[in-house]
């Protein structure tokens, strides 16, 4: 039985094959025989493209064979949506090649192609006015997309394989712009599950190619699973994208290129992969102006969570520049959960650029632009985290944690600039309360500082390291305040510590407030550079400002140990000084300070400077100034009752008294006095008091100095009167005020004690003159040894012996240009003297008799005013202690000095009366008033001549009577020419300059006196008796003088007595 089964089962089957092989026969007979008249549907085939795609075509000729079991379709001329209302075809085939999978599409029961080339295909994509793209040709009925994407997806499911070739692709913008995709290929394929479609073109004019691909499994585009790609080469592709519609967003120029991977399950986006190279691209925000960002490239990745409910984006290797910012390569991440949280960690974001790009970008608001550009944010920040939620509540927390790298912040509304910041932060934002509170830990080694308001100046460290806490407040306004804790500070400047609390405020209504507390101490400071840390900031008053002023003037070198500075108070401009205060404590050591610029800086100094507001006190302990010791001194800065700030400074110093010349020089006592003292010289000690007050804010105001030196047992010198004063002992107090205040002094000059008076004239302490008067004893000797003593007074003290008293006053002119810089009077009763000079110039000890003299000294030259007696007066002007013209004048005359000596006459004139005149000693005293080095013929060409009337005229032992003579120098008869002239005696004498040589005699006649007898009878002698009796009365020798003799009393002869060796050497004539 059961081979009867099997015996039917193998015939049925066998009837079915034979059947099947028939039928088989028949279908592939029938199409071979029917598949060329597939050329008369045409339309039919129109039909059926568009009832499958929706999307009218036109076909322009078909033929039709068979392969194999499956029918092929060649089509010519093949184009979509060409109709009356699409005037322009979307897609046109030169010509196509189908290919039926006849098993397959009976076993699916759709059609199913097994091949489907096209050639030389060209499709044309257009944008609509409203920016939607479409297939040219392709009507978007309804306003929906212009192609069902899920009937387009079946469709490309109906091939087994498509092959394209020579594709062209154009892409036409709703600007007019035209890109173009040429030499194209693309590949369709489908077996079993898996689909596939690869895409390769070339932009027009770029070797480079873009390449696509499609690779998924699933049936219906909502199901499948795959990966899509595609890679576009580096080009322009600003055509594109000029005029679309991205919202916000407009891209203005684009240049680069990339590839992006997107990872499909089920229908939706998995993850997306991409990697950018854009060389430039220009875009513009809110209309706002044109943003060009350069070298943006990098990897991004998009991936969606497991559980399908958080987005995660990786960036890899990103970098971008933006102006002159350069954000190098950094990696980023970000963790999203819709509407609930957002996390985002980097490694590197640079704030410059961001806060650049944010400003330049037109995307904030009026205020936080201005907020922004206030704090100008800069820096990097590295390991940066912060979460962000994103749900409803209010009681959600902001939170950022990151490194800062050389960060730096601006200034608002008086807050600190920072740069070099490199730190910790941690923040938190707590949006229920708008308050936002965090830390840096700051641990820089290039860190900067500057708090505006206060201070102009930049605080540079090479290290530092602190807290800073940061609370901002924003449910009423705006309240920023940062709270550092102690902060340990390093510079070339400095090293120390610092701390500070800075609290700015700003109210609803507008108005402001803004105070800061800081403490800064220091271990060590350069003193050069305290300026750093004086405020002189817009918001300091100025009487402050004049405080810190002198502050830094004062101290200009030195270092400074164990200080500080306090500031606490307002720092808003305008407000009052009683809302604030400057404290501060200097200790100063090897310091160098200038109270004032008109004075000598104070060196080597060890002292301590106070400051409290506008106050300052300085205490110095020890310095020197020029070479001088400062015992003590101390400066206070105080405001007096006018609202002016004095600095008084008062100290004592000892030295060298030549060093205290030298800082007399230096100091501002005037330009008189300091030429006068400059060249002065000294030798000893001295001690001083000194007493300076400064004005500090009064342009034009002068500086008070009070000078009170002390010397003992000094050796001055006076250059200009050519003095020197030894052992000399007591005080020199100058005032500024009052000038040279009346001291007394006591020392040696000319060889003996002398007690000297110091003071000067003048009104409001300009010192007019300086006064040194003095009372003392000399010996002539010690006069005649005075280097500026002329030798017309040497020839009168050579003349004299014993030891005198006198009187010198010295008056040094202080006027500017005074004809005569210095003035020396010397007066003296010449009681204890003997003077051997010629009558009536010649005196005993117990006699007094005046002598004065006044001498005024300019330089090498001098004016002398002298007065010897009652008898002898004259003035001389002396230049390199030659006498150049001058006048002496002997007994009483009517004119004045000053008249008699207005002549033109050159040289010393001699003239006068006298009761009697000897003739020998005076010839001895002119001749020897010369210098010892000097001739007498030298001496004879300063003395002009000499005129003289005397009563009685004594000559060698004869007295004339009424007798004037002259005399002037001659150099060449060697000798003084004399003319002498009276009753008794006519003619010339040539009195020798050399002792040694003859006085040459020629006289008219010469009458010596006798009886009446004689004179008459001596009328009648002869002129050859003249001559003899000439030249007896010439060798006559001393008689008796105005005896009278009676008639008949014997006569005497006037040689009885006479020796002849005691005559001169005579020469007749």
């Amino acid at each position: 039985m059961f081979a009867t089964i099997l015996k039917k089962v193998y015939q049925q089957l066998l009837l079915l094959v034979v059947v099947a092989v028939v039928l088989l026969a028949a279908y592939v007979s029938a199409g071979r025989q029917f598949m060329p008249a597939i050329s008369r549907y045409a339309s039919f085939l129109e039909d059926q493209i568009q009832q499958s795609t929706g999307i009218p075509v036109s076909v322009e000729s078909l033929t039709g064979s068979f392969s194999g079991f499956n029918p092929v379709v060649q089509i010519d001329g093949l184009q979509l949506a060409v109709s009356e209302e699409l005037p322009r075809s979307a897609l046109r085939f030169a010509s196509a090649k189908i290919i039926v999978d006849m098993p397959r599409s009976v076993w699916q029961r759709r059609w199913v192609l097994e091949e489907f080339v096209i050639e030389s295909l060209a499709i044309d994509i257009s944008q609509n006015t409203d920016g939607s793209w479409q297939l040219t040709g392709v009507n978007a009925a309804g306003g929906g997309d212009p192609v069902d994407l899920n009937s387009l997806y079946q469709t490309f499911l109906s091939f087994t394989r498509l092959d394209l070739t020579d594709v062209g692709i154009n892409v036409l913008t709703r600007s007019g712009d035209r890109l173009s995709l040429v030499n194209g290929v693309a590949t369709f394929q489908n077996q079993g599950d898996n689909h596939f479609l690869h895409v390769n073109a070339n932009l027009e004019g770029n070797a480079e190619q873009l390449a696509f691909s499609f690779e998924v499994q699933g049936d219906a585009l909502d199901e499948v699973s795959g990966t899509f790609h595609i890679s576009v080469p580096n080009s322009d592709y600003s055509r594109l994208f000029a005029e679309q519609d991205l919202g916000q967003v407009a891209i203005e120029s684009i240049q680069g290129g990339g590839q992006a991977w997107l990872n499909l399950e089920n229908g939706e986006v998995l993850s997306v992969n991409i990697e950018l190279e854009v060389p430039g691209v220009t875009v513009s925000v809110l209309d706002g102006q044109p943003l060009r960002l350069d070298n943006l490239q990098g990897k991004a990745k998009l991936a969606r969570g497991m559980t399908r409910d958080h987005w995660e984006v990786a960036l890899a290797d990103m970098s971008i520049n933006y102006s002159e910012e350069y954000w190098r390569s950094f990696n980023a991440y970000v963790y999203l959960v819709p509407e609930s949280v957002l996390n985002v960690r980097a490694d590197r974001i640079e704030l410059g650029l961001l806060a650049k790009l944010a400003l330049d970008s037109g995307v904030l608001s009026d205020n936080a632009m201005t907020e922004l550009q206030g704090f100008n944010p800069d820096g990097v920040l590295e390991n940066f985290s912060l979460s962000m939620p994103l749900t409803d509540t209010t009681d959600d927390i902001i939170s950022l944690r990151s490194n800062v790298v050389d960060g730096q912040i601006g200034s608002v509304r008086n807050s600190p600039n920072i740069w070099g910041i490199d730190a910790y932060v941690e923040m938190e934002f707590d949006e229920a309360a708008q308050q936002l509170t965090g830390l840096a830990e700051v641990d820089s080694t290039d860190f900067s500082m500057n708090i505006p308001a206060t201070f102009t100046r930049v605080w540079d460290y090479s290290y530092v390291n602190g807290r800073l806490l940061i609370d901002v407040d924003l449910s009423n306004g705006q309240r920023v305040k940062l709270v550092s804790s102690r902060i340990v500070a390093e510079s070339e400047a400095v090293d120390g510590n610092a701390q500070f609390t800075s609290i700015t405020q700003r109210f609803p209504d507008g108005s402001r407030d803004a105070s800061l507390d800081l403490v800064v101490g220091a271990e060590r400071v350069d003193a050069a550079q305290k300026t750093l840390y004086l405020p002189d900031g817009p918001n300091i008053n100025q009487s402050l400002r004049n405080t810190m002023q002198f502050l830094e003037q004062a101290i200009v070198d030195g270092d400074i140990y164990s200080s500080g500075i306090l500031y606490r108070g307002s720092t808003v401009g305008g407000s009052p000084s009683e809302t604030k205060t400057f404290q501060s404590y200097w200790q100063l050591e090897n310091g160098q300070v200038n109270f004032s610029d008109e004075f000598p800086n104070l060196e080597e100094l060890t002292a301590t400077v106070v400051t409290d507001d506008n106050n300052i006190d300085v205490q110095v302990d020890s310095g020197r100034s020029l070479g001088m010791q400062m015992e003590t001194a101390t400066g206070i800065v105080r405001r007096n009752e006018a609202g002016r700030n004095l600095l008084t400074v008062t100290g004592a110093a000892s030295g060298l008294t030549a060093q205290g010349l030298d800082y007399i020089q230096a100091a501002p006592l005037g330009g008189g006095l300091q030429e006068t003292f400059s060249t002065w010289q000294a030798e000893g000690e001295f001690t001083a008091d000194v007493e300076v007050i400064v004005p500090l804010d009064q342009d034009g105001a002068e500086t008070e100095i009070r000078l009170d030196m002390l010397m003992a047992d000094n050796d001055l010198a006076i250059p200009d009167f050519d003095l020197s004063v030894s052992q000399l002992s007591g005080a020199i107090i100058f005032d500024t005020r009052t000038g040279l205040e009346p001291t007394e002094l006591s020392g040696e000059m000319f060889g003996a004690e002398i007690e000297l008076a110091l003071s000067s004239t003048g009104e409001a302490g300009d010192i007019e003159t300086i006064v040194i008067e003095g009372g003392g004893s000399s010996t002539p000797a010690e006069m005649i040894a005075w280097p500026r003593q002329s030798e017309f007074v040497r020839g009168l003290l050579a003349n004299m012996t014993g030891e005198f008293a006198y009187d010198a006053k010295m008056t040094i002119d202080q006027r500017p240009g005074a004809s005569a810089a210095n003035v020396l009077q010397i007066e003296s009763d010449l009681l204890g003297v003997t003077m051997d000079l010629p009558e009536p110039f010649n005196k005993t000890p117990d006699l007094q008799k005046l002598l004065s003299l006044n001498l005024a000294l300019d330089g090498t030259q001098q004016e002398i005013n002298g007065v010897l007696g009652e008898d002898l007066r004259f003035l001389l002007d002396i230049d390199d202690s030659i006498i150049t013209d001058g006048l002496v004048v002997i007994g009483e005359q009517d004119s004045s000095m000053k008249q008699l000596a207005d002549n033109d006459t050159a040289g010393l004139a001699i003239l006068g009366s006298i009761e009697r005149f000897d003739l020998e000693p005076w010839v001895n005293l002119i001749t020897s008033m010369g210098n010892a080095n000097e001739s007498t013929s030298e001496l004879g060409s300063t003395i002009a001549f000499v005129d003289i009337q005397s009563d009685i005229f004594s000559l060698y032992g004869e007295e004339l009577p009424e007798v004037s003579f002259r005399m002037e120098p001659s150099s060449a008869a060697a000798g003084w020419l004399t003319w002498v002239s009276s009753d008794a005696v006519q003619g010339e004498v040539v009195i020798p300059y050399d002792n040694d040589y003859y006085l040459q005699v020629d006289l008219e006649y010469l009458r010596l006196p006798g009886d009446e007898e004689e004179e008459a009878e001596s009328a009648d002698v002869e002129a050859g008796e003249t001559e003899a009796v000439e030249q007896t009365s010439a060798a006559i020798a001393a008689t008796d003088q105005g005896r009278g003799r009676d008639e008949d009393e014997e006569r005497e002869d006037p040689l009885i007595g006479l020796d002849p060796r005691e005559l001169p050497l005579m020469l007749f004539e």
